[in-house]
């Protein structure tokens, strides 16, 4: 983007809440988490999102306990 080219860290990606398990001496089964995700203004919103979410899930398929 012309206006953050010389900015070196632009936009910021930040998992600031993480929730996870039902006890706290097993591990958990399940974890829900919310993120703060930065875009430029000259990205599409909607099409970033669903970049971090396919991301998500193909880390997740690949992964023998989250897939």
């Amino acid at each position: 983007d012309k206006h953050f080219c010389d900015h070196h860290h632009p936009v910021n990606f930040n998992v600031g809440k993480i929730a996870g398990g039902d006890w706290a001496s097993s591990v958990p089964a399940w974890c829900t988490f919310d993120m703060r995700v930065g875009v430029l203004p000259s990205q599409n919103l909607k099409e970033c999102q669903q970049e971090i979410e396919d991301l998500i899930r193909h880390a997740a398929a690949n992964d023998p306990f989250l897939g």
